[in-house]
């Protein structure tokens, strides 16, 4: 190999990816901290540091600042998202395996002239969503919506009857209403779910290596039963 074509390859290998086993590896979420949705996330990523050997931090963000810092590559990843969410990052790299498949369910204060039967079901209604959720863009694009910024927002409104359904995960709107600060007075959930979902992880394009060893270590979770351990034992 001639020289140049050396120097070729050595800048070729800097270019790509240089995160080191001993750096630190930050993953986005859209969730509040002291929420259970979060105490799963760090549990999870507790053990994914583990057998990646790797320290791994996650953060709170909104959704609309996930996707700018995961198509900067500021954060590296961004645990959990629908399908859909890689149309607001397109290069970003989509894990194969999913993470979990959670039910997305309509919550109203005014359910006696609401009947949920899928997405066309909700265009009467006019809906709260959170700002930044690739869902809200999505499914809900020919719908009436208002976004605001939080889930507690958006509970807000149907109590407030600003809004008649706020659509979300199963998971997310449970783990809200078990805190403290949360109001369910008035509030339902309506049966049937409008759709179930299976929720991925998306890496930075700069980062494909660290993505294909989280994917064969997500799968040796599954495999192993840790997944469900943590999401049996995670209170």
């Amino acid at each position: 190999m001639n020289k140049t074509c050396r120097i070729l390859l050595l800048l070729s290998l800097f270019s790509t990816e240089t995160t080191a086993a001993t750096e630190k590896i930050i993953f986005g979420l859209v969730a509040e901290k002291n929420n259970r949705v979060f105490a799963l996330a760090t549990n999870f990523l507790k053990v994914m540091s583990e057998k990646l050997a790797v320290d791994i931090e996650l953060i709170s963000l909104p959704g609309k600042r996930a996707a700018v810092w995961l198509q900067s590559g500021k954060i590296h990843a961004d645990l959990s998202r629908i399908a859909a969410y890689q149309k607001r990052v397109p290069n970003s790299i989509k894990i194969p395996e999913p993470l979990l498949s959670v039910p997305y369910y309509a919550y109203s204060s005014q359910t006696d002239k609401i009947r949920v039967d899928g997405w066309d079901s909700l265009k009467p209604y006019k809906i709260v969503s959170i700002r930044g959720y690739a869902l809200t863009d999505e499914y809900l694009k020919h719908h009436d919506t208002h976004k605001v910024g939080s889930i507690k927002a958006a509970f807000g409104f149907l109590q407030a009857k600003r809004a008649e359904l706020f659509i979300i995960d199963l998971l997310s709107a449970e783990t809200y209403f078990a805190t403290a600060e949360s109001k369910r007075e008035g509030i339902t959930k309506l049966e049937p779910p409008v759709a179930l979902f299976n929720t991925y992880t998306f890496f930075s394009s700069k980062y494909p290596r660290m993505a294909n060893r989280y994917h064969q270590a997500l799968n040796e979770m599954k495999r192993e039963g840790t997944l469900l351990k943590i999401l049996l034992e995670t209170k």
